[in-house]
C-alpha cells in the first residue's frame, strides 16, 4: 500500500520586533503674566463672597421665617352687668428674636361693647402686657360673647386669641339674693330654677321645675330659652303652687333633632306688660317666631346652660 504523505503549508506571520517608535512632541507651556494671574485671583474671591454673601442672605431669611410672637389672655373669660366694665390682661411675647413693633385690636364683639387697650409703658415692643377695657352698654344683649383678640406685627405677622364675655343684667337675681340675706327684706322678689341642673344635658322637651318667694301682685314666672343670642318664651307661664312658691313650666330646648348645641335656661318674673309681650310674640305662625333680640328690662332672672344630648 501506497503511504501518502499529507503535507499543509501555513502561513506565518514574522513580527517586527522592533517596531517604529512614534515620537509626540510635548506642547509648549504657556507662561501666565502677572495681569493675568491677579485677574483669576479677583474673579476667585469674587466668587468667594458672592458664596458667602448668599449663605448669609440665606441665614437671614430662615432666621425671619423662625421669628414670630405670640398672644395670650388672662384670665379668658368675664362676667358684667349690663351697663359695667370689665378688665383682662392681654400678653404678647417675642419668639426667636421677633423685634417688630406689635399692635392689638378686637373684633366680633356684639354692638354696644367698647373695648380699649391701655398701653404699655415703653409703647407696642416685642414683648409686653396690655390691659384691655371692656365697657358694656346697658342695651347688650344677655348672655355669652366671644371677643377676637388680635396681635398683628409691623411686618403683616398675625395671631388671635378669644376671651369669652358673660353679660347678664343689671338687677339679677344673685343681687337679690345677696340683698336679702344681708337686708333680710322679706319684700324680695326671688327666682331660682332647681331642675334642670346647671351644665348638664337635656332632652328636647323638659319640665323646668323652681322655687319662688314674694312674686308681686300681677306678675307670673315665665321660661325663656336663650339660644343664638335670640330669647325664645315658651308657650305657656308656669304653673305656681300658692303653698310654698314651687313652680313647673314645660319648654321647648332647641329644635327636635338638635344634638351638642348649648343654649341657656332663663326663668323670669314676667309683669302684666311682659306677659302681653310674650303672648303677642306667641300668637304669631310658628314659621314667623324667630325669637326676641332681647327681654323687657328690669326683669329678675335666674339662668342656666344646659346642652342637648346626643
Amino acid at each position: 500500500m501506497k503511504k501518502t504523505n499529507i503535507s499543509t503549508n501555513q502561513d506565518s506571520t514574522t513580527k517586527n520586533p522592533n517596531p517604529p517608535i512614534i515620537k509626540s512632541q510635548k506642547g509648549k507651556r504657556t507662561k501666565l503674566s502677572k495681569d493675568q494671574l491677579l485677574t483669576l485671583l479677583i474673579g476667585f474671591l469674587t466668587l468667594v463672597a458672592m458664596l458667602l454673601i448668599g449663605f448669609v442672605n440665606h441665614q437671614d431669611e430662615l432666621s425671619d421665617e423662625l421669628s414670630d410672637f405670640s398672644i395670650s389672655v388672662d384670665p379668658m373669660e368675664g362676667k358684667v352687668e349690663q351697663g359695667g366694665v370689665v378688665q383682662t390682661s392681654i400678653t404678647v411675647e417675642s419668639i426667636n428674636g421677633y423685634d417688630e413693633s406689635i399692635s392689638l385690636s378686637s373684633s366680633q364683639q356684639p354692638s354696644g361693647v367698647v373695648t380699649t387697650f391701655i398701653r404699655p409703658i415703653g409703647g407696642a415692643s416685642p414683648s409686653y402686657t396690655s390691659n384691655l377695657m371692656i365697657n358694656v352698654d346697658k342695651s347688650v344683649l344677655i348672655g355669652k360673647h366671644e371677643i377676637e383678640i388680635k396681635g398683628q406685627g409691623a411686618d403683616g405677622k398675625m395671631h388671635s386669641t378669644y376671651y369669652n364675655l358673660l353679660v347678664v343684667p343689671h338687677n339679677n337675681i344673685e343681687d337679690n339674693i345677696t340683698n336679702y340675706a344681708v337686708k333680710d327684706d322679706p319684700a324680695v322678689s326671688i327666682v331660682e330654677i332647681t331642675y334642670p341642673n346647671d351644665n348638664t344635658l337635656v332632652d328636647y322637651q323638659e319640665t323646668v321645675k323652681g322655687t319662688s318667694k314674694n312674686i308681686p301682685e300681677g306678675s307670673t314666672i315665665w321660661v325663656v330659652v336663650l339660644s343664638s343670642n335670640r330669647y325664645y318664651p315658651q308657650p305657656n307661664s308656669a304653673a305656681i303652687s300658692s303653698n310654698n312658691g314651687e313652680w313647673y313650666s314645660p319648654a321647648y330646648l332647641g329644635e327636635p333633632y338638635s344634638t351638642n348645641v348649648k343654649m341657656d335656661i332663663c326663668a323670669i318674673i314676667a309683669d302684666s306688660n311682659t306677659q302681653q309681650d310674650f303672648e303677642t310674640y306667641l300668637a304669631q305662625p310658628a314659621d314667623k317666631r324667630k325669637g326676641l333680640d332681647r327681654l323687657p328690662e328690669g326683669i329678675v332672672y335666674d339662668q342656666i346652660t344646659v346642652e342637648r344630648g346626643s
